[in-house]
């Protein structure tokens, strides 16, 4: 069974008026979270470099606690995640809910206000995991003190984009929006309860880890995914020029995604009662369910439809994060199995998975979804897509080179852990070498991360100028008209 891709495509003159209309709407909030996004992106990347060397040379920069790898580390995974996963997915959320309802946006100005808001309270939590703040819960280090602007700020344009879904103009619903409403609805629910159980009241004992566990989960698994997943949707139909191969199964691995994906929160030998370990197990296990649908969905649409030659980026983008969600949701269910997590935990695997959920799927697609979406909004020049390709290969090269390094790394490191013949001195000499590789994938990926910038800053400036000498002329030509009527 086939369903049609996204409804947008050039066509009638009605259709293409409207299509205008749609981005006109989108174009700044849009961009203003875009940009913003793509200055923490960088941030983040070269914290993670300099935490990076830091693990291979301990003394690098040690002076200062403030840069010490200790807080540079999770401010580098804050960053990316608050900065610029969760923003550039709202605004992926808003151009996609608007041309896929054919409804111009509304309420631009709440977005503009409500994304200051959000900016201000990451510059907060970013403060506050450098000055020793820390809460100590994996991706929930931010203090307590930035989480009320984070969740009013992502509360305004969620109802803004709820809303502008309201006011849609097509009754049928396309495969992508499922996605990026429960993606919508899904983060303030999870952020809320885990601010709630492990800050302002938190819960006792190990039952932090597991609402640690279950908040990772539910972002990871199902907010992440979510938004993943529907660009993936929209943009391989779009680029392919040909529709996705089954409505029925993106709606099979859409439920069994949000049923089973934000189980696995924790691992079969934390000090946990059983049947959380039992339950955490099977839930990572059933994700097998959506991946198959997923995988089979991609293959089925992209079959004889990439061309030998060299793709458009977007595409190159979109194939590559499609490859690395079934990958490491392959992987995860491995790494679940008891004697497979006897071997890979307290190891350089789980910081492998960890990269290859947020930059080899969650960044890769969302950056698909940044180089095909702005060239709609503003002008672009011939470099933008060189840009695009050089963004590509280099942050490619450098997710492989991380994960691949540090998946085996860990492996071999978690055995030699359990080999009792073995010191710990011996077991560091591995973990060393693993470090030293990574920097060099750290680099590449922060290189990538370069072009996006410096493109997106480079557009934005442009389209800001050139507003401004419309604006300068219309009031040159608004004075003369004036002053020839009094003369």
């Amino acid at each position: 069974m086939t369903t049609p891709a996204a409804p947008d495509s050039p066509g009638a003159a009605e259709v293409l008026a409207s299509t205008a209309e749609i981005d006109a709407s989108c174009r700044w909030p849009v961009m203003f979270l875009l940009t913003k996004a793509a200055f923490w992106l960088l941030l983040s990347g070269l914290l993670w470099l300099v935490s990076a060397v830091q693990l291979f040379q301990p003394d690098f920069w040690s002076v200062c606690p403030w840069i010490t790898v200790g807080r540079l580390h999770p401010a580098a995974w804050n960053l990316f995640l608050y900065g610029f996963a969760v923003p550039s997915g709202l605004a992926v959320t808003l151009w996609l809910q608007a041309r896929l309802g054919n409804a111009p946006l509304q309420n631009g100005v709440m977005v503009l206000v409500a994304g200051a808001v959000w900016n201000l309270g990451v510059l907060l939590g970013l403060y506050g995991i450098l000055r020793g703040d820390n809460t100590g819960f994996s991706w929930f280090e931010f203090p307590s003190y930035s989480l009320p602007l984070l969740f009013f700020s992502y509360v305004i344009i969620a109802v803004v984009a709820v809303l502008n879904f309201t006011r849609r103009r097509r009754s049928e619903l396309y495969v992508s929006q499922w996605f990026l409403l429960a993606a919508l609805f899904w983060f303030p629910w999870i952020f809320s309860t885990a601010a709630v159980l492990l800050d302002f009241h938190p819960v006792r004992g190990v039952a932090q880890v597991v609402v640690d566990g279950w908040y990772k989960a539910g972002l990871g698994g199902v907010w992440l995914g979510g938004i993943g997943v529907a660009v993936v949707y929209y943009l391989l139909p779009k680029l392919l020029d040909r529709p996705l191969h089954s409505r029925s199964l993106a709606s099979f691995g859409f439920w069994t995604m949000l049923f089973f994906a934000g189980w696995n929160t924790v691992v079969p030998d934390a000090p946990v009662p059983a049947w959380i370990a039992i339950a955490s197990a099977a839930g990572a296990f059933l994700t097998l369910i959506p991946t198959i649908a997923f995988g089979l969905n991609v293959v089925r649409t992209a079959r004889g439809g990439v061309s030998p030659g060299f793709p458009r980026p977007e595409l190159l983008f979109v194939l590559f994060a499609s490859v690395s969600y079934v990958a490491l949701n392959l992987a995860s269910i491995w790494a679940s199995k008891h004697g497979a997590n006897a071997v890979v935990r307290f190891t350089l695997f789980g910081e492998a998975r960890q990269i290859g959920l947020l930059y080899g799927f969650g960044a890769m697609s969302l950056f698909a979804a940044i180089y095909y979406l702005v060239p709609k909004l503003l002008p672009t020049r011939g470099c933008w897509v060189k840009a695009a390709n050089l963004h590509f290969w280099t942050s490619a090269a450098g997710i492989v080179l991380v994960v691949f390094v540090y998946a085996f790394g860990g492996v071999v490191e978690g055995r030699s852990l359990n080999n009792p013949q073995l010191s710990l001195l011996d077991v560091s000499g591995t973990t060393r070498s693993c470090f030293m590789a990574g920097i060099l994938g750290v680099l590449l990926i922060l290189v990538g991360q370069g072009f996006l910038v410096f493109q997106l800053c480079s557009v934005a400036c442009r389209a800001t100028r050139g507003w401004i000498e419309a604006c300068y002329a219309d009031a040159v030509r608004g004075a003369s008209s004036q002053a020839e009527a009094r003369g």
